[in-house]
């Protein structure tokens, strides 16, 4: 059964759109939100909304195509641009808790050099509550013997 107006809508357009290529058996049930292929059609049917909305001369037909289309499309847009911050505000974190690490070695150890800085990255898979632990209490040659920056001791 189908959820809303735009699965049904979706469902009789891309009906009528492929009977002439054969037959088209309409399925009753309605893709999952987390389909792995529903993604990629909405962004095809948002890129073929968008050429359509620049035609111009729209039979009767195309316009009320594209105004069932907007809200579908709106909805894919603001998904997407919510992904899209979301990836952000990760990439933010890990790039400030990585920032917080190099200073954090530079200020205790006086500089950072390249055994340190192979140890970053391991360090960024730790949790906070344990990664600020271990800064603060394990010596430089405790800190690349655990987290791979070698073991001899140059600055």
């Amino acid at each position: 059964m189908t959820r809303n107006f735009h699965d049904q809508f979706a469902k009789q357009y891309l009906s009528e759109l492929l009977t002439p290529l054969g037959e088209v058996i309409v399925s009753r049930e309605v893709m999952a939100e987390n389909h792995p292929f529903k993604r990629n059609i909405l962004e095809v049917v948002a890129n073929w909304r968008v050429g359509l909305e620049t035609t111009q001369n729209l039979s009767e037909d195309e316009e009320e195509l594209l105004m069932n289309l907007s809200s579908a499309y709106v909805r894919w847009r603001e998904d997407t641009l919510r992904e899209g911050r979301q990836e952000g505000r990760q990439e933010g974190r890990q790039e400030g808790r990585q920032e917080m690490i190099e200073n954090f070695l530079r200020v205790r150890f006086g500089s950072l050099d390249d055994q340190l800085n192979r140890c970053i990255n391991p360090m960024l898979e730790l949790p906070a509550s344990e990664l600020s632990q271990l800064l603060l209490t394990l010596s430089r040659e405790e800190i690349l013997a655990r987290f791979g920056g070698g073991s001899n001791s140059s600055s």
